[in-house]
């Protein structure tokens, strides 16, 4: 819910910078290949709010680094 106030009371400005800069963190938090166990307990916990974030950088046309966790989400086990 507080997620979605912030979303709806930011200016398209903020909004994108907001997004892009959870991007950055999200994809800096996500060490490792999504293929080798050993990145898992890292990666795992992530999940849900790389799909999230995802589906907002799509929708607001942000290409990076979108794709690359896109494609690391399509590459977990």
């Amino acid at each position: 819910m507080l997620a979605l106030i912030t979303r709806e009371r930011q200016t398209g400005e903020a909004r994108s910078a907001a997004l892009q800069t959870a991007l950055a963190l999200v994809n800096a938090a996500a060490v490792g290949d999504p293929q080798d166990v050993r990145s898992w307990p890292v990666r795992e916990p992530l999940q849900a709010h790389t799909r999230a974030l995802v589906d907002y950088a799509e929708y607001a046309g942000i290409a990076e680094p979108t794709t690359t966790l896109l494609s690391n989400l399509a590459s977990a086990h």
